[in-house]
């Protein structure tokens, strides 16, 4: 990675330095460098979208600002701020505006601080799942909280990124639960059911899902072998949610 802080100080040089320093046919496009400060410093914005999403969330390249640069007292250390907006589906919402400061120097970008602005549909998303997830604990009698948790989006990027470690097997299950149970469920544009979301501890784990009809269900899981497994499934009546998801989500 250390090429792209290269690129990205000198990039970062020729924007902050005078224009008058330049003829005025040799003068560089500020917004052709800006947009050149951006692709280099485009993985590092991936790598901290996926650090606080927990998948590579996508974003709008061409609604991508740099807000700010600053010298770090007359040394080749440029504290430098960048601010992209979020989206789901086809740039759908929630939209949510992600500011992050990085210090580019010849060792290296380092990220300083990452500031995350979700708008009201990323509120009332996050209060859906909160509630439904709420239901299907409480129906079960169930204390996860040593458990790590994945949404449906987190649990396909670690199989796609940790293959060997079985979270592929894991993922299929939940693909299977999403594709044929809860698919057919949707209706557009809102839809009542989330994605199942899945909690792990070492190797065994539960995946959690409400039907349209307010069955809440859940899948014990095991690991064997480097493989997960479905080892019971039970359901049971629980609350029928209203539709106010997002068909997409």
């Amino acid at each position: 990675m250390k090429k792209f802080a290269y690129i990205s100080m000198a990039i970062v040089t020729i924007l902050i330095m005078p224009g008058k320093i330049y003829a005025q046919n040799e003068q560089v496009d500020s917004k052709l460098l800006s947009d050149t400060l951006l692709v280099a410093l485009y993985p590092y914005i991936t790598k901290e979208l996926t650090n606080y999403y927990g998948y590579l969330k996508q974003f709008g390249y061409e609604d991508a600002k740099i807000l700010s640069i600053v010298r770090e007292n007359d040394s080749l250390s440029f504290i430098t701020k960048v601010q992209v907006t979020t989206f789901e589906h086809a740039h759908d919402p929630p939209y949510s505006k992600e500011i992050m400061t990085f210090d580019v120097s010849p060792n290296g970008v380092q990220t300083i601080r990452y500031q995350h602005e979700g708008d009201n549909v990323e509120k009332e998303i996050k209060a859906f799942y909160h509630e439904t997830l709420e239901d299907i604990k409480q129906t079960f009698h169930s204390n996860l909280a040593s458990y790590s948790s994945y949404t449906y989006n987190q649990l396909e990027y670690q199989a796609d990124i940790n293959k060997e470690t079985g979270f592929t097997s894991l993922y299929k299950i939940t693909e299977d639960i999403a594709t044929n149970i809860l698919f057919p469920e949707r209706k557009i544009p809102y839809k009542n059911v989330i994605d199942p979301v899945t909690f792990i501890k070492g190797n065994s784990g539960y995946i959690l899902f409400k039907k349209s009809d307010g069955t809440n269900v859940i899948y014990r899981v095991q690991k064997k072998d480097d493989h997960w497994i479905v080892i019971e499934k039970t359901s049971k009546p629980g609350r029928k949610m209203e539709d106010a998801l997002p068909w997409y989500i």
